[in-house]
């Protein structure tokens, strides 16, 4: 019943879920799904092919289920191998699979929050994810590669079993690196049995770049961010990431997640340059994309390395107003009980369950809010 369309419901669905969410704690949730942003660059003809699919799949991922596939999907992504014993190969294969995690996102807000997507972990088995996240799917990979090409060799697991649901492979001429970016990502929508909308592809291509150096480095610098424990990996992580901005400026993932690398190197050194870099990284990557919630999220992380509350809140709540999935609402839910805003917090983790639903660790995370607030029997509810 809201005047302006932009803050009523979009679906049954969403209804739903507040009702739910009602049902279980007895309190309204204060924060609401937003409406994604358009793109202001969306091509007229994209744009037209869109409205013709929308008519026929409510903008949704068309569900194409292979057989065996399980209905619910939580989904892990698991650290992808290298076949041999060449460390660029490893760090190569770690990075895949963080854009691999990061591209099913896109799959999480198409669906509203039907499928989600746990990230790679050095130390996550399929068995801890399964017992500890509920998942119900892994996706595994092996990365090779020769003089002139590179491959990878992706499958899917029944997390319950174990069992290999289903296998492919792809090999690409070095040339053609840049595909790695999507064509993998593609590759497990189609093993999930979903079909891309172009607005799902629209997002996607901003995951890429059409350059190979920066392409190259860029996966890399993943790697080693996400495999490193100390200083110097940190900053051979920093060295990459660094080559792929200079190899193009414009590229927002890569500035991203340098900022990620500066601000693991403030937490490590404390050294206050850190903190300036990762700051400088994330504002660029605003200037590129101010409606991309992920730098926000690296100024809050930063911030709140910092201890300083207010600025982290601040941070958390601009990238909760881009948000498309729920880990932003979930990142502003814990900001905001650091900073002692406790009923802000009930309403962002309230959102980021709206968004996803099945996930056990927000649920836990509002209940122990309620035992924070004294509010006994809601926290019950959520560990229920």
């Amino acid at each position: 019943l809201e005047k302006s369309p932009d803050d009523r419901f979009e679906s049954a669905h969403d209804l739903a879920r507040m009702l739910r969410a009602v049902s279980d704690t007895g309190e309204v949730p204060t924060v609401f799904p937003t409406r994604p942003k358009r793109r202001r660059w969306l091509r007229p003809a994209v744009a037209a092919a869109g409205i013709a699919i929308a008519a026929v799949a409510g903008w949704k991922l068309l569900n194409l289920q292979p057989a065996g596939i399980p209905e619910v999907r939580h989904i892990v992504v698991l650290p992808f191998e290298a076949a041999g014993d060449d460390p660029e190969s490893r760090f190569l294969a770690a990075g895949l699979a963080e854009t691999v995690a990061d591209g099913l996102t896109i799959m999480e807000h198409e669906t509203r929050g039907a499928t989600w997507v746990v990230p790679p972990s050095p130390r996550l088995t399929l068995e801890e994810a399964r017992k500890t996240h509920n998942v119900t799917i892994g996706v595994r990979g092996v990365f090779n590669s020769g003089v002139e090409w590179v491959g990878l060799n992706l499958e899917l697991v029944d997390a319950a079993s174990g069992r290999t649901l289903v296998r492919r492979s792809l090999d690409e001429s070095v040339r053609n690196l840049p595909r790695l970016l999507k064509d993998p990502l593609r590759m497990v929508w189609e093993l999930l049995g979903f079909e891309a909308t172009p607005t799902a592809l629209e997002e996607l291509d901003e995951f890429s770049t059409n350059t190979v150096t920066s392409c190259r480095a860029y996966i890399s610098g993943r790697g080693r961010l996400s495999t490193a424990g100390g200083e110097e990996e940190l900053e051979a992580a920093v060295a990459s990431l660094e080559q792929a901005v200079e190899e193009d400026p414009g590229y927002a993932p890569a500035r991203i997640v340098l900022a990620r690398a500066f601000a693991r190197l403030f937490e490590l050194t404390r050294q206050e340059r850190w903190k300036e870099r990762a700051v400088a990284e994330a504002e660029y990557a605003i200037g590129l994309d101010d409606d991309a919630a992920a730098p926000y999220r690296v100024l809050g992380t930063l911030h709140g390395i910092a201890g300083e509350s207010q600025l982290e809140l601040k941070a958390h709540r601009l990238a909760a107003a881009r948000a498309k999935t729920a880990e932003p609402f979930w990142a502003l839910g814990r900001a905001a009980i650091n900073a002692g805003e406790f009923e802000e917090a009930e309403a962002a983790l309230q959102t980021a369950i709206n968004r996803r639903p099945d996930c056990f660790d927000v649920h836990d995370r509002l209940g122990r809010l309620y035992l924070q607030m004294g509010r006994y029997d809601a926290a019950a509810n959520e560990f229920r």
